[in-house]
Order: C-alpha cells, then structure tokens, then sequence
C-alpha cells in the first residue's frame, strides 16, 4: 500500500492515501480506495480499480481488462476551468504533466506493453462546484473505452459512454443524460510519440442538458 502511495503522490499534487492492495497470482489485482485531495483549487479525486488478469496472466498475455469506479469533485473558476487539471505534476523536463511527458516519449504499442486493455467504468460521479456552490454533476458514468496499439499508426481508443447529468438551477436540478461511443486515433510522430493534437475519428452523441464548463456571467 505504500508503494502505490509513493508512486501515484509523485505524479500529483494533492495527499494521496490508498485504502488497501490485494494482488495474487491467479486471482485479480485490486486496489481499494485510491485518494488523492488537493487543495480548495483543486478539488479531489477517489479511485477503487481491479485488473481481472492474475499476476501470472499479466506477465505472459496480451490483453488487460481494467474495472473502475470512483468519484471526483472539482471547483470551476470564472474562466470555466476545471481544477482536477492542476492535479497532475508538471514534468520539468517538458513542462508537460507526468501523463502527457510519458505519452510524448512513447508510441501506442510501447505504452501499453504490447497488450490490447479494456477500462470497464462502473458508476463513477463527478460534482463541479463555483465558489462553493453546486454547478453540474455527471452521475453514475458508465460504459467502457479499449485502447490498443495500431502499430506505427499510433494508438487506437475507442468506447461506448453514458451518465446521467444535472445543473444547478436556483433551488433545484435540471436533468438530463447522455449515451456516446466514440473510436479515435492517435497518430505516432516520426520519433515514436504519439501526436494528441493530430487525432482522428469520430463521435456519435446523444444529450439532453449536457452540462459544459463556461466562464462565470
């Protein structure tokens, strides 16, 4: 558990606490209550994930599901914000965050390992706040996304997505929901990163009072 602590809390800033680790050969890897509280800026997150392969399946297959649910709550400024960006650590090198310095210096396939991954999210919820106040939620998010390296292509993301939403209206919610799928790729530049800024794809949508974040006024 204090490995996992020391890792994740390099990559963020933010106290981050972990509730318990379980790994096994045969059975799945789990990791229960990963906790990361940042500041009144920054907002926090909360992370409990199993890895349904077994030790011994990770280390010799070549496919990896992942099952997700947790919850966050971040603060909107009044340029329309969200303070879970400030999370990750800057790398000092790029001046990228951890997770986008990683991607820059690794293509699709190396950054997964060789391996075809699967995120399961099982109900997850987001609270956005202004000034301390409730602005929108995004409850109960669930579907999947696969990710899987396409060679020298790039990387392959695609998934299906769907929540139910509300926004704060006086003294009251205003609901509504949204169901996506999505497929997009990531090409790899000549030097083995991958370019974000250069995907492609494409997306179905279906929403009522999609909350979007905007400046204040």
């Amino acid at each position: 558990r204090g490995v996992v602590e020391r890792e994740v809390g390099a990559k963020v800033n933010g106290t981050v606490t972990v509730g318990a680790v379980r790994l096994g050969w045969f059975a799945p890897q789990r990791v229960e209550a990963i906790a990361s509280e940042g500041d009144a800026d920054t907002g926090s997150v909360t992370v409990t994930a199993e890895i349904a392969q077994g030790l011994l399946a990770l280390a010799t297959g070549d496919e990896v599901t992942v099952s997700v649910s947790g919850s966050a709550q971040t603060p909107i400024d009044a340029e329309g914000r969200a303070g879970l960006a400030k999370m990750p650590k800057q790398s000092e090198a790029a001046g990228q965050p951890a997770a986008e310095a990683k991607t820059a210096a690794t293509g699709g396939s190396e950054l997964l390992g060789g391996r075809k991954t699967r995120i399961e999210l099982d109900g997850s919820d987001l609270a956005a706040t202004r000034d301390g106040k409730p602005l929108y939620s995004i409850d109960d998010l669930s579907g999947w996304v696969g990710l899987e390296g396409a060679g020298a292509q790039g990387l392959k993301v695609n998934g299906e997505l769907k929540a139910a939403t509300g926004i704060a209206q006086g003294a009251g919610v205003r609901a509504g929901d949204f169901d996506a799928a999505f497929l997009a790729l990531l090409p790899q530049r000549a030097d083995g990163s991958l370019n974000a800024r250069g995907a492609t794809g494409s997306l179905e949508l279906k929403a009522t009072n999609l909350p979007v974040p905007s400046a204040a006024g």
